[in-house]
């Protein structure tokens, strides 16, 4: 078998993730991207900017992200967007009626907007419906539905519905009763929340269990009967985002979806307050210092793995820009609270640390059968010098470490392919820290706000359910093109990377995400670096954590995961869009006995490294967040696993299991301190005292010493919300 690297090509500023699912294996590569050129296959993720330092004087506010693209199923489209300015669709604010009008929602001062982004959300439930059986929901945006559905010129793809919409609808498909029987099913089309018209359609719903259905019960849900307060204080705005099959596997327009999720929420929530409070905007538009609008908790039960982990990814960067500029024009907090992540024993995280002139190698794991393309991420300091060389070698090639990349450019790549077939690229980014952040980095060397980061992209190791025509392919989740022969072998792959330089480095590997939040066709297997020192099992049988647990007669535990000579750590797995500062992450415990789920991911942040046995360590720079904030449960007992909340349709309760659902019910948590009148602070800093007090009366706490810290955050919290089901 033939094997060639190609040469170093230039690339404009576009997203790896992206430009190999339009031009990496089957499809056509090219060399740069014009950002400014017209598209024809996507919206530039451009949402209607309300804090643009560009407007003076305006009073609008938004987040501007052009690296990304987003790109939804023709079905969803609105073509009159697409049509006429293919390259920027922009989010204008929904018209809302007077206050007289069904179409404005009616809230009290103390409502407290509870916004939720997930999918497979069915906005019929009876767990946010009032006891008269109207709807909670101010709004819900179903982001894949068929934009035909009601044909809304100011989206650019999904339908919106309001207050008013969604209680029609009840009324409806309830015999012409709110509180009558709900015919679920019609309902949930009528809504777009259930069509099988595509591949890339929403359907989670129409089973059993539905990840939004069980998220919302927990951040909001409420037997209608019971605690009329609640429902009354605390409303809700929906957002349907779509399916792995939508934003790629492996989060490709991940960030931009949620971009779009986040200033909607935002949007309408503000103009609710408007039109609830007319005379109160307008003596107010005069005073910056006065807050404007209502309290707003967001929490996004989504992720990815790879990252820089700090502010210089760009969703962090573009979330602390838009809580700035939101405090700056006198608007109410928004907070922000996501998982942990599920990935501390999914072997995803290693640091290599090669002495100067040294080489480290390491084994990355491709599984045969797989649809979608791996990634690996590598990310390091001084990103001027570029101070190592990779290698990366195919089960059937040789190795060949690449040679220096081009020192003015910032973004190129580069092939590897295989009997002339494109198997693999890397790519070479140097990363500028954003400087709407505010964070800074004082201690590392060289440029302290920028690093390098190679991607190494491997192509699908299987291509299945081709179809005989081209026109009816619908787009695979790991490239938009596909050629059935262009399958990288699977196998063992190694990663080396060669020290340059005349001191120690250290390089941070990640394994992408590749995972689906609802069902698709594809069979997307994660890869994982395969080293023969890591300790999969421990001496009991059972799958080894990061921590000893219980707590040893002398109130310490064991580091087990730095126990074996691996480069691959547990410490580390935290989800890279929320290992920052701007949210609160939450980890997952067991209820039974307090034990860390041993799936909740780990953080690492000690400067000398003894939590994740590096000798270079780690810092916080960079506005980067070493541990969770707090930890809820999300498993009842070892026999028990995930907890219990609402199924997909009425009247059923499931359950289910991961971080997802604990950052739910941190949300959850906020609002309840939120209703308490607790609205000076953020919203990591409310949780994270909140578990401190929690923790300190439980029998055995853990503290800041004791690295539990690093896997539970501040402390344990008991679950905020009520379910009338018990367990058997």
């Amino acid at each position: 078998m033939v094997s060639k690297w190609g040469e170093w090509k230039a690339l404009g500023a576009i997203s790896p993730y992206y430009h190999w699912s339009k031009c990496g294996s089957g499809g056509s590569p090219f060399i740069s991207v014009d950002k400014s050129a017209p598209r024809e296959d996507g919206f530039t993720t451009h949402t209607r900017s309300l804090f643009d330092w560009e407007l003076p004087g305006s009073d609008e506010k938004g987040i501007r992200v052009t690296s990304e693209m987003v790109i939804p199923p023709y079905a969803a489209n609105n073509s009159m967007v697409t049509t006429q300015i293919p390259n920027d669709t922009t989010l204008a604010v929904n018209t809302i009626a007077s206050g007289e009008d069904l179409d404005t929602p009616i809230c009290n001062e103390k409502t407290i907007i509870a916004g939720v982004i997930d999918v497979g959300i069915p906005l019929g439930h009876n767990r946010w419906r009032f006891k008269n059986g109207k709807t909670r929901l101010l709004y819900a945006w179903q982001m894949m539905a068929p934009w035909v559905l009601k044909s809304q010129k100011h989206l650019p793809f999904g339908a919106e519905f309001s207050e008013s919409d969604i209680n029609e609808l009840l009324k409806k498909h309830s015999d012409e009763h709110y509180n009558g029987w709900l015919n679920e099913q019609d309902f949930n089309v009528d809504t777009g929340l259930v069509s099988f018209a595509h591949r890339q359609a929403q359907r989670g719903a129409a089973g059993h269990a539905s990840h939004g259905a069980h998220v919302l019960d927990i951040v909001a849900g409420m037997d209608p009967l019971e605690d009329e307060d609640f429902q009354k204080h605390v409303r809700i705005i929906a957002i349907n985002a779509p399916s792995a099959a939508v934003f790629k596997a492996a989060g490709t327009h991940l960030d931009a979806y949620m971009f779009y999720a986040i200033q909607r929420i935002a949007d309408i929530a503000d103009e609710v307050w408007r039109k609830n409070n007319p005379n109160l905007a307008a003596e107010q538009k005069d005073n910056p210092k006065a807050v404007k609008g209502y309290p707003i908790v967001i929490n996004m039960s989504f992720g990815k793995q790879a990252g820089s982990k700090d502010a210089l990814d760009e969703f962090p960067a573009k979330l602390a820009r838009f809580v700035k500029q939101r405090e700056r024009k006198g608007w109410s907090k928004v907070r922000f609270v996501m998982p942990v992540g599920n990935d501390n024993q999914s072997r995803c995280n290693a640091m290599l640390e090669p002495e100067k002139r040294a080489t480290k190698k390491l084994n990355w794991r491709i599984l045969p059968q797989d649809h979608s393309a791996n990634y690996v991420e590598i990310w390091g300091a001084d990103a001027e010098n570029v101070p190592i060389s990779i290698s990366l070698k195919s089960p059937q090639s040789d190795v060949q470490f690449l040679d220096s990349p081009n020192p003015n450019c910032d973004h190129q790549y580069r092939d590897l392919v295989q009997d002339d077939v494109l198997v693999a690229r890397v790519y070479l980014s140097r990363i500028s820290l954003q400087p709407e952040t505010g964070a800074k980095d004082t201690e590392q060397k060289g440029d302290p706000d920028r690093k390098f980061r190679y991607v190494l992209c491997v192509a699908p190791t299987y291509w299945a359910h081709l179809p005989e025509k081209q026109e009816e392919l619908d787009p695979d989740p790991a490239c938009d093109k596909i050629d059935p022969n262009a399958t990288a072998p699977s196998g063992l792959w190694e990663i080396a990377v060669k020290n340059l330089s005349d001191e120690r480095l250290q390089c941070v590997l990640s394994v992408q995400t590749d995972q689906a939040l609802s069902p698709t066709d594809g069979v997307n297997l994660r890869s994982y670096f395969d080293d023969a020192g890591y300790e999969i099992f421990g001496a009991d049988g059972a799958p080894l954590e990061s921590y000893s647990y219980p707590i040893g007669g002398d109130g310490k535990v064991e580091n087990v995961d730095i126990r074996a000579t691996t480069p691959v750590r547990r410490h580390g797995t935290m989800n890279a869009s929320a290992a920052h500062s701007v949210v609160a992450r939450v980890g997952g415990y067991r209820v039974s006995d307090g034990r860390p789920a041993p799936y909740s991911a780990t953080g690492r942040g000690r400067a000398k490294g003894e939590d994740d046995g590096t000798i270079l360590g780690s810092d916080l720079s960079n506005g980067r967040a070493g541990a969770p904030t707090a930890s809820f449960p999300t498993d009842d007992s070892p026999a028990h696993s995930g907890i219990l909340a609402a199924g997909a349709s009425n009247g059923s309760v499931v359950a289910m299991r991961g971080t997802s659902f604990s950052s739910a019910q941190g949300a959850r948590a906020l609002i309840k301190l939120l209703l308490k009148g607790q609205a000076s602070k953020t919203g990591k800093q409310m949780l994270y005292l909140a578990a401190q007090g929690a923790e300190n009366k439980r029998k055995y706490p853990i503290n800041y010493d004791m690295g539990l810290i690093d896997v539970l955050g501040g402390g344990r919290i008991d679950r905020p919300d009520k379910q009338n089901v018990r367990r058997f």
